[in-house]
Parts: C-alpha cells; sequence; structure tokens
C-alpha cells in the first residue's frame, strides 16, 4: 500500500489563550492609567457604539462644596432695649408697645400659683396698608440678671396672655390688636426686661427698666 504523510497536529490553544492574557493586561493597564473604561456595543445597525465612563485619578483630590449657615434674624445684630413705655416700629410701620405697668400676685388656680407679678398691656398696631402676619407672636421675660420669668395665666384676673393673637394672626391696615400681659416678678427684683417677637422670622421688640 502506497504510504500517506501523517496528518498535521492540532492547532495550539495555548498560543490563543497568551494573546487572550496579553490584550486583558494591556487593557488593564489603560484602565488604571487613564481612569477610562471603554465597553463596545452595537445599535440597532450593527454598528458599534462606544461608551466611556470617567473616575477620578487616585492623585485627584475630591473636595466637597462647603455648607454656608446662615444665622437667624436678630442673632448678630440684637437690638438695643427701649424704655418701658416707648414704642418700636418696624419698617413694615407695624408698632409694639407696652403700658400700665403694675404689679400683683397670681391666684391658687393659675398657672403657676401664688407667684408675685408684674402685668402690663401689650399692643400691636399695623399702621401699614397692608396686611401684618403676627403668626407667632412671643412674649419672653426676665429680671434681675436676665433670670427668665415666667408668664403667668390666671384666668380670674384676666390674665390670659398673647392667646386673643394668637387667634387672630392676621392684622389688616389700621387694625389694632392688645392684650394684658403678666410675667414673673419677685418682690425683691425691680429690673424688668421685655422681648416681644410680633410675627415668624422677625426681630424682637426689646423693652428694659425699673418696675417700683
Amino acid at each position: 500500500m502506497p504510504a500517506y504523510p501523517p496528518p498535521p497536529p492540532p492547532p495550539s490553544v495555548k498560543t490563543k489563550n497568551v494573546y487572550i492574557i496579553a490584550g486583558a493586561a494591556v487593557l488593564i493597564t489603560a484602565i488604571i492609567t487613564t481612569g477610562v473604561v471603554v465597553v463596545n456595543g452595537q445599535d440597532d445597525a450593527g454598528q458599534a457604539n462606544a461608551t466611556s465612563t470617567s473616575s477620578p485619578r487616585p492623585d485627584e483630590a475630591i473636595t466637597a462644596s462647603p455648607v454656608v449657615s446662615v444665622p437667624p434674624i436678630g442673632e448678630e445684630d440684637k437690638p438695643d432695649p427701649v424704655k418701658l413705655t416707648d414704642t418700636v416700629t418696624y419698617r413694615n410701620d407695624v408698632e409694639v408697645s407696652l403700658s400700665g405697668h403694675r404689679r400683683g400676685e397670681s391666684g391658687a388656680l393659675a398657672s403657676p400659683p401664688n407667684t408675685q407679678f408684674v402685668r402690663f398691656r401689650l399692643k400691636i398696631a399695623n399702621n401699614s396698608k397692608k396686611v401684618a402676619d403676627i403668626t407667632g407672636v412671643q412674649i419672653n421675660c426676665l429680671y434681675g440678671d436676665d433670670v427668665p420669668g415666667e408668664e403667668i395665666r390666671d384666668h380670674d384676673l384676666g390674665l390670659d396672655g398673647a392667646l386673643e393673637m394668637r387667634m387672630r394672626p392676621r392684622l389688616r391696615a389700621g387694625q389694632t390688636v392688645s392684650a394684658v400681659v403678666a410675667c414673673e416678678l419677685p418682690k425683691s427684683e425691680t429690673h424688668l426686661r421685655v422681648e416681644v417677637v410680633p410675627g415668624f422670622l422677625t426681630d424682637p421688640a426689646v423693652f428694659a427698666g425699673e418696675v417700683d
């Protein structure tokens, strides 16, 4: 029988694997160096599309945007106190005043009970031509060396505080609202400080002086 040459050996897979491993190493090196990952895909027409995604370099510092805090109104420039009988007028023509200061003592059913106080009339007048918003009106009293004086509630003595004002948060043009307020003031103390905030985000009207 005629002699046939031996069949050729099968193609080596090792070389192909070496190329794949070498290509992957080059790709990883490119990603580390440039920080860009390229993803190939195909659109409906069968053409290849490339999408790049950037990531920060290891040596690039990431700086966060600074947070700016805005101080509440009245914190930086607190208004100087006026006399207890003076009137504070705001730029929107709203006026705040106190009058009729006199001492007293709450009854057994008051809150707090049997407490010495000073009572006065608080008046807020809207002299502008627009509606004034007095939502959240607040009253803070201090005596002596800035000791907080608790507000007195005694219905029998007509001391309901600023409840009526809080029930009428919108003050029409030319309208005035008032309330009788009482704050704790021991007999041994004469110096009184009253801070009135006539509306939301408004500087306080500060009154200070001596009480007989």
